[in-house]
């Protein structure tokens, strides 16, 4: 795993680099909003793009300048679909049968 030369918003190496464009925030901050990060964290670090500063995680200079704009990212069609909202909450067919008997 690579990190791609021109990094996308939607991809794991922009939604970090654009979580942490306010400033310094934590492991647990940043894994607790995106979920396992660990090897792209490890590689944007590695890259000169992310360091490590008081306990945190900061953005370099270079890692400003190949962060992406958040206004490109591109919503997924799955993101807002039912099914997909129904996946997320783990409801399934049966309690959607239960919430109609009602």
């Amino acid at each position: 795993m690579n990190i791609p030369q021109t990094i996308k918003p939607d991809s794991p190496f922009g939604r970090i680099l654009l979580a942490m464009r306010p400033g310094l925030i934590g492991y647990s901050e940043l894994s607790e909003r995106l979920g396992s990060i660990s090897n792209y964290l490890t590689k944007l670090t590695a890259a000169g793009l992310v360091e490590i500063v008081d306990g945190g995680y900061q953005l370099t200079n270079a890692g400003r300048a190949a962060c992406p704009n958040r206004r490109d990212a591109q919503p997924s069609p799955l993101h807002a679909s039912k099914s997909n909202m129904a996946r997320q909450h783990g409801w399934s067919s049966a309690h959607k049968s239960k919430e109609a008997a009602r």
